[in-house]
């Protein structure tokens, strides 16, 4: 199996993310402290801090129980955190686990994860955004949501959107049944903001490493990013081998 992963800063100059992939390649995870939460370097740190102390395979859990565990875990983290700063700490994170060829995913947040077979891609699971029921009734459209909610102070994004912590985490899961040479791609929002999922699968199409792969990604953002306004830009890339 290869896997590579890559997480440079923004225009911040702070790295809120955080990308977690395990000894035995079998957990990979990404977590974005979102723009505008209090710390966010310490929220995507206590985000990723489960998976760190509880490995999957010593868990004993199933591979959804597992996800469940690890995000209540990190929820715990973040309200613990804010109610100690009286500050709102959050951000999203994305849970991969693979156990012999099934891969589970569980997601808050806009931290996607996708599966690229061949000249297909799919994305492994959608949160439901607290909007997303004005959508469906006709109101808005995706668009005028999405730049409205763009209009909003940082803090006041996370009544809109999906985020850690939460009274109970609402957690989008998935399964799926993977084979040889597919590709398993996790990233942040500083990646799919500018790079669409027919692009993805163009750069993974070309015959490099992932390393390579991943550094032609980062250089089209680079090029068609404004400086001033590039995002962190965090990505895990696996090609599975079975």
């Amino acid at each position: 199996m290869d896997c590579y992963y890559c997480s440079i800063v923004g225009s911040s100059r702070v790295n809120g993310d955080k990308a977690f992939l395990s000894e035995d390649k079998r957990v990979f995870a990404i977590s974005d402290g979102a723009s505008g939460a209090y710390d966010k370097v310490k929220a995507s740190t206590l985000c990723i801090k489960p998976l760190e102390r509880l490995g999957y395979k010593n868990s004993g859990l199933s591979p959804l129980e597992y996800i469940n565990y690890c995000f209540q875990e990190a929820n715990d983290n973040l309200i613990n955190k804010s109610k100690v700063d009286g500050k709102l700490s959050f951000g999203t994170m994305t849970i991969c686990v693979l156990d012999k060829r099934v891969l589970s995913t569980g997601m808050v947040g806009d931290t996607p994860a996708f599966l690229i077979r061949g000249n297909e891609i799919v994305r492994l699971c959608s949160p439901k955004k607290t909007y997303d029921r004005a959508i469906e009734c006709g109101v808005l459209n995706e668009e005028e949501a999405e730049k409205a909610i763009e209009t909003l102070p940082g803090p006041m994004r996370s009544n809109f959107e999906v985020f850690l912590p939460m009274i109970i985490p609402s957690i989008a899961k998935s399964q799926i049944e993977v084979s040889t040479d597919d590709i398993l791609f996790i990233c942040c929002d500083g990646i799919t903001d500018w790079i669409s999922e027919e692009e993805l699968v163009d750069f993974f199409k070309e015959e490099e490493s992932l390393e390579k792969t991943c550094d032609n990604i980062i250089e089209k953002i680079d090029n068609r990013c404004p400086k001033e306004h590039l995002d962190d830009r965090t990505m895990i890339a696996v090609k599975f081998q079975f």
